[in-house]
C-alpha cells in the first residue's frame, strides 16, 4: 500500500496522541528561527523539569572529557519510563546479518514504524 498521509502529529509508544499547545508550538518555531539556542535543561514527556544532581552532571562531564576520541559501549535501549527494552536473540542475529551483508553498500532508508510496529506514512508534501 503506497498511500501517504500528511503529518498529523506525534504519538506515544502506546499510540496516544501527543498534545502540543499553540503556545509551545509558537515557542518551538521561534527557537528554530533563532541562530543560537541556549540549553535550558531536560523535561519529561509530561513537561516536568528533569532534575540532574551535581554528582551525575560531574560524572557525565568527566566521561565526555575522558572519552572524547573513544567509542562508548552500547548498553541497550530503554523505554520512555526507563524500563530496559528486551531484544530477542533472533532479532539481534537478524540485525547483525543485515549489517554484515550491507557493510560496504549504502543502505536504503525504508521508513519509520510506531512503537506498536505500524508503518508511519509521510507524504511528499510533509517532507
Amino acid at each position: 500500500n503506497n498511500e501517504e498521509t500528511d503529518f498529523v502529529g506525534f504519538k506515544t509508544g502506546k499510540g496516544n496522541k501527543v498534545k502540543i499547545s499553540e503556545e509551545n508550538l509558537a515557542k518551538a518555531q521561534k527557537l528554530l528561527q533563532d541562530d543560537e539556542m541556549d540549553f535550558v535543561g531536560f523535561k519529561s514527556g509530561k513537561g516536568n523539569k528533569v532534575k540532574i544532581s551535581e554528582k551525575s552532571l560531574n560524572k557525565a562531564k568527566r566521561l565526555f572529557e575522558e572519552d572524547k576520541d573513544e567509542e562508548m559501549d552500547f548498553v541497550g535501549f530503554k523505554s520512555g519510563k526507563g524500563n530496559k527494552v528486551k531484544i530477542s536473540e533472533k532479532s539481534l542475529n537478524k540485525a547483525k546479518r543485515l549489517f554484515e551483508e550491507d557493510k560496504d553498500e549504502e543502505m536504503d532508508f525504508v521508513g519509520f514504524k510506531s512503537g506498536k510496529g505500524n508503518k508511519v506514512k509521510i507524504s511528499e508534501k510533509s517532507l
